[in-house]
């Protein structure tokens, strides 16, 4: 399980949600399901916000003239996903539920 859910992760820097959803649809066990939902839950959260934040800012840049920092505000938002998601890996390798910082329970 631990194998599992350590790739759902590492594919989610990259692919986001559809390695979520992927491994939800795919789980075998409850832990792996319990997992998966958790994972799935943050990335919608994340998406979601992270769409809203790059509008606002990409468009409160755009009005001051600075609209060609709009895509590294993007790419640091990026960051931040990588990095949460490859926190969350290491908490699975040490046996813990992972925590996120932002995370609406949309699937139940």
């Amino acid at each position: 399980m631990e194998k599992n859910t350590k790739l759902m992760y590492i594919l989610a820097i990259f692919i986001g949600l559809i390695s979520s959803l992927i491994f939800f649809i795919n789980a075998k066990s409850d832990e792996e399901k319990e997992a998966a939902k958790l994972s799935l839950n943050f990335e919608i959260s994340f998406t979601i916000v992270a769409f809203i934040a790059s509008f606002v800012i990409g468009f409160i840049l755009g009005m001051v003239g600075l609209g060609l920092v709009a895509p590294l505000v993007s790419l640091a938002i990026w960051l931040y996903h990588a990095f949460i998601d490859f926190k969350a890996m290491k908490a699975v390798e040490e046996g813990k539920t992972p925590g996120f910082p932002i995370n609406f329970n949309l699937v139940k």
